[in-house]
């Protein structure tokens, strides 16, 4: 999924907390460092692109927010981490071809795989449709 799209869904369920936002945001972080080191050219392929598919493993981020709230008992830390899991869950079920690698460092191959592939537009569209629907939903009833 894009990162806008996360955005927007994080929003929608955590409000404007900062901590849920950078949760949200963290995991592509390097995909967009490579994008600009690359100038948009083949950053697929860049180192800084794998390490960004190993960012969304499963073992980092969702343990490095545990492990901040069991130190600090802030828990802001659980938002975060509650953000970073519903990056990768969307993650999981929007990458069908090719995608993040979610078991890294046990596993450094794309799995599993998605319900439905990010990349399509109906996918796309569907989607940002989805969250237009759940924005009025909760702007009306809730």
């Amino acid at each position: 999924m894009d990162s806008a799209a996360h955005l927007i869904l994080t929003i929608l369920i955590f409000g404007w907390d900062p901590y849920a936002i950078m949760g949200c945001l963290l995991p592509d972080t390097l995909y967009w460092v490579a994008f600009i080191r690359t100038k948009g050219k083949g950053y697929r392929g860049s180192s800084i692109f794998s390490w960004g598919e190993r960012l969304h493993s499963l073992f980092i981020l969702p343990l490095l927010g545990l492990l901040l709230y069991l130190i600090s008992y802030n828990s802001s830390f659980l938002i975060f981490t509650e953000a970073v899991f519903l990056h990768l869950i969307t993650d999981l079920i929007t990458h069908r071809t090719e995608g993040p690698r979610f078991f890294w460092p046990i596993l450094d191959e794309y799995y599993p795989r998605g319900l439905v592939d990010w990349c399509k537009p109906a996918v796309i569209i569907s989607y940002y449709l989805l969250l237009l629907t759940l924005a009025v939903f909760m702007r009306f009833f809730i």
